[in-house]
């Protein structure tokens, strides 16, 4: 059968609602896929062979990947990735889940479905009396987020992409002078799983000396001996043995944790580059030291992408006291005046305004952007700032929105000039994830490659701290070229691929404040970035760290070359010269998706907003439970530990109200 008899034929088989290709669903742990599938099958509204209720998601793949048309082959590949049940949020189904509904009294309110609040939903409903209500502004997981291939493609902007809130930042001074504007861009994520929709996947904890710098702060049971039995309880790692190993892991949490299916050729390249050069390669970096390059582990799942939705809801939308609402955008928290106590929550969907009321608390997890945004609009925050955009001031808490950090990093471009022949996202590849969830599609390419170094810059007095962190991109099967079925067989041998110095330790910080009391206005985000010489230096020296890597021995048949055109501002500038590397830092900075620290925890309201078991300083009823609540970023990726937060903070509200 040739190639385009094939497509047309699976092309048929999908507008007749049969299933096209299967896989081995026992590879999937704890029974998963068969209890989904089952799932799925009993709703009443399953749609034409699909796992998909066509109600509420509508086709999004072509779009995100840019496509303005409506190609064959895009959107005949999102309905046969449809037909893979365990890809689908069941929440496409309206039936899925207890709905929300306008008045509802419940025991406690999640604001944001995100990495956090999924984790803190599923928690609470573990104790059968309590009722629970999951408010979420975006909708359900489109399928196109979930092979790993498509990482980056639903980050475009509205409208290529739905799920994106696409926050652009004021203008800067020192970084992202080359942006539109001098403007920095934030994609985060506005679905069920939130930015974990969005994100590369990777499972990093960072060092265990960032915990015990919040332990230090006043935030007794937060050193890293404290929520190290956090990271377990969630984890599921399925790569116990010699690298990863039972001490540092765990098994049997809802969080399925491995390496992809499939990695490119280069990434054991980079590993033997790095060997080379003298670092660990191909080891643990959650476990004995977190020191080296590997190729990563992530959360995913039989060749998918696994979000804090998929991980921790979807499994328990059979629990009677959980209620999910979508499209459900909080405005406001409702707080009684004089007694400073949580009441409700105001919110809106479907441009209708809606109240929900809180017997016990509300649980904030919305993220560093909004946690600090939603207190604001509710009263909560800097008096002045309050009063200038009009909001009733209910507590003085001059914290709120401050504090705020982020990873931030350079990418160094290169041509690969023999890189093997194939293409990316194809009717081949596409067939090869669906039979056996390997190849292309089923990893972030280059991007599951990552470093933990330290620069010269870095502490001396501990000798394992890392301050950069290398990312790679490339190799990715995110999108198909043209999105029709006659799709190139090769793309020839000349690649391109960035290796990205991140750095780890920002001095510099920023904040958030409303633009007006308009809850559907995004907030101002001042980032201040590379406000110090120290933070441009350090990421100077992780350039020279990644062209080093490029030189090394084992890189030669590659026969990289480094992109030497001139970023665009720093022509002046004599190419490789630190000077050159400081303005090309600040004109294409980039701003990784690490937001941090804009509640941050601490035991003085007078420099924080949130208490060590966080609670809102001030207020009754009322906690902040994600990545706004840590004192200083970590090093490494975010994901894994606003997870542990998560954990530790349901653990910290079942203490109060259990006895």
């Amino acid at each position: 059968m040739g190639r385009r008899t094939a497509f047309l034929t699976c092309t048929l088989l999908v507008l007749m609602g049969h299933s096209v290709h299967s896989y081995d669903k026992h590879a999937i742990g704890r029974n998963y896929t068969k209890k989904l599938q089952s799932f799925v099958d009993s709703q009443s509204c399953r749609n034409g062979g699909t796992c998909v209720c066509s109600t509420l998601e509508p086709q999004s793949l072509a779009a995100a990947c840019g496509f303005s048309n409506d190609p064959l082959f895009m959107n005949t590949a999102e309905r046969l990735l449809e037909q893979q049940c365990d890809l689908v949020d069941p929440l496409t189904c309206p039936e899925a889940a207890n709905r929300v509904y306008d008045e509802q009294e419940v025991d406690f309110v999640v604001i944001g479905a995100g990495s956090a609040g999924c984790v803190v939903a599923n928690r609470l409903t573990e104790e059968p009396s309590w009722t629970v209500a999951l408010l979420e502004a975006g909708g359900p997981e489109p399928t196109g987020t979930q092979y790993p291939g498509s990482y980056f493609t639903y980050s475009n902007p509205p409208p290529e992409s739905s799920i994106n809130w696409n926050f652009v930042t004021e203008p800067e001074k020192n970084a992202c002078l080359g942006k539109p504007d001098m403007r920095c861009v934030w994609p985060r994520g506005r679905v069920m799983g939130g930015t974990g929709v969005l994100n590369g996947m990777m499972y990093i904890r960072g060092h265990p000396l960032d915990y015990d710098y919040w332990a230090d702060a006043g935030n007794e049971g937060w050193d890293f001996d404290s929520v190290f039995p956090y990271f377990i309880k969630s984890e599921d790692n399925l790569q116990i043995g010699d690298i990863y190993q039972k001490k540092y892991h765990g098994t049997g949490g809802y969080l399925t944790i491995s390496q992809f299916n499939s990695h490119p050729s280069m990434a054991e390249t980079v590993m033997d580059a790095a060997q080379e050069l003298g670092y660990r390669s191909r080891v643990d970096l959650n476990g004995e030291s977190p020191l080296g390059y590997t190729i990563a582990q992530a959360n995913n799942r039989n060749g998918a992408r696994l979000s804090s939705n998929k991980a921790f809801i979807s499994p328990i939308l059979d629990r009677d006291n959980l209620y999910v609402g979508m499209n459900s955008m909080v405005t406001k928290i409702l707080i009684d005046k004089k007694k400073k106590k949580v009441t409700g929550v105001e919110y809106y969907k479907d441009g209708e305004r809606k109240v929900i009321r809180v017997r016990k608390e509300v649980i904030l997890s919305a993220g560093a952007v909004q946690s600090p945004q939603i207190l604001l609009l509710s009263g909560i925050g800097p008096r002045k700032e309050l009063e200038k955009v009009g909001v009733d001031v209910i507590h003085n808490s001059p914290w709120v929105g401050k504090n705020l950090m982020n990873h931030v990093s350079y990418s160094v471009n290169f041509r690969v000039h023999n890189a093997s022949d194939h293409v990316d996202f194809s009717m081949d590849t596409l067939s090869q994830y669906l039979n056996n969830r390997n190849g292309p599609l089923s990893s972030t390419g280059m991007s599951q490659v990552t470093g933990l170094i330290r620069s010269k810059y870095a502490d001396p007095n501990v000798k394992d701290l890392q301050d950069i962190q290398m990312f790679f991109q490339g190799f990715l099967g995110n999108c198909s070229v043209t999105g029709e079925d006659d799709e190139l067989l090769t793309t020839g041998k000349t690649r391109y691929v960035t290796f990205t110095p991140t750095l780890l330790v920002p001095q510099s910080r920023g904040h958030i404040k409303l633009r007006s009391k308009n809850p559907f206005a995004h907030p101002r985000i001042e980032l201040n970035y590379l406000s110090y010489q120290r933070e441009v230096d350090i990421l100077i020296d992780g350039v020279g760290k990644a062209i080093e890597l490029s030189n090394t021995k084992a890189m030669k048949y590659l026969q990289l070359e480094l992109d030497r055109t001139p970023v665009h501002g720093c022509e002046k500038h004599k190419f490789g010269t630190n000077d050159y590397w400081e303005c090309a830092i600040r004109y294409n900075t980039n701003a990784e998706n690490h937001q941090a620290g804009t509640c941050v925890m601490g035991p003085s309201p007078k420099t924080s907003v949130v208490d060590p078991t966080l609670k809102v300083h001030g207020i009754k009823g009322l906690r902040v439970v994600d990545a706004s609540i840590m004192p200083n970023v970590t090093r490494g990726n975010l994901n894994g530990p606003i997870i542990m937060v998560a954990e530790k903070g349901s653990d910290l509200v079942k203490a109060d109200w259990i006895n």
